[in-house]
Order: C-alpha cells, then sequence, then structure tokens
C-alpha cells in the first residue's frame, strides 16, 4: 500500500488501480496468514510504505483514511485470528517508534499482538536491528542503529 489514501480518490484511473490492487493485496494477506496458521508459524511480518493514520496513540481502524480501511479491517481480522505475533513494518512519515497501534473493532482493547515498527527515513536515515526469537513470547526485539554519516555533525562521535 502506498501513501496518499492509497491511490483512491485522484482519478477514475487510479480509483480502477487501486481496486485491482486492494483485491490483491486481500487475496495476498489471506493466503499469507493460512500459511502461517497451517504451518505453526510464531509471528508474521509485513512490510508497507504507508502509514494508515496510526498516530502514535491506539485508533480504531474505522479512524483510517478510506483507500486504506478495508485492508487494515482484513489485517486485524485475520491478526485475532492468528493469535501470534504480527509485526507491521512502514515507512511514510519516517518517525522511528515500536507501538501498538491499533484498538481492535469487536473487543474495543489495543490489539496487543499487533505490533508496529515505523522506521527512520527521509533525511534522517538510519536503520533497526530486528531479532526474531520463537522462544520469546514477544518474539521482536529492535536496536535502533545511526548511520554516523546522517547525524549532525555536532551528533557525531
Amino acid at each position: 500500500m502506498i501513501g496518499s489514501n492509497n491511490n483512491l480518490g485522484r482519478n477514475a484511473e487510479n480509483d480502477r488501480e487501486w481496486a485491482e490492487r486492494t483485491a490483491a493485496n486481500f487475496n495476498w494477506l489471506k493466503t499469507i496468514f493460512s500459511v502461517a496458521r497451517d504451518n505453526a508459524f510464531a509471528g508474521v511480518v509485513l512490510g508497507t510504505q504507508t502509514n494508515p493514520g496510526w498516530s502514535g496513540t491506539p485508533v480504531p481502524n474505522v479512524a483510517l483514511r478510506t483507500g486504506l480501511r478495508d485492508t487494515f479491517f482484513l489485517l486485524e481480522d485475520e491478526a485475532v485470528v492468528f493469535g501470534r505475533p504480527v509485526l507491521v513494518v512502514m515507512g511514510d512519515s519516517h518517525i522511528f517508534r515500536i507501538d501498538k497501534p491499533v484498538i481492535a473493532a469487536r473487543s474495543g482493547r489495543v490489539l496487543e499482538n499487533l505490533l508496529r515498527l515505523e522506521v527512520p527515513g527521509s533525511e534522517y536515515v538510519h536503520w533497526i536491528r530486528v531479532r526474531v526469537d520463537p522462544a520469546k513470547r514477544g518474539l521482536f526485539s529492535f536496536e535502533y542503529e545511526d548511520v554516523v554519516q546522517n547525524l549532525l555533525p555536532q551528533q557525531r562521535p
């Protein structure tokens, strides 16, 4: 999924492209979670460019931009059924954060097994080391890594 409302609402051609890509994404998400359940995977990692409107405070998916809402409703449903850790890695607003951004539609509670990693970007390009340990309940751990050349001169070692 891409930024700017996932390409929806610009013109008829982009709306058709959005509909085709969204249908493909639905199939892709359903397949990923089906394979993960069938094979008892410890977790799922998904990547997307867009930040759907997860602001840093948990929000219900109904509050998301219309071009993204249905996909994230499906992601929420699949994450609930899967029941194990789901990591969504995204860029877009390029603010480094790790949080649990979704209030589940049915329970009204934070969706505890869905974790978001938003990576730094733009002129502040650094990187995040993600470790996966199936023996840990949390499954994922993170280390922020500076790219020294991208630090302000006064912040360089």
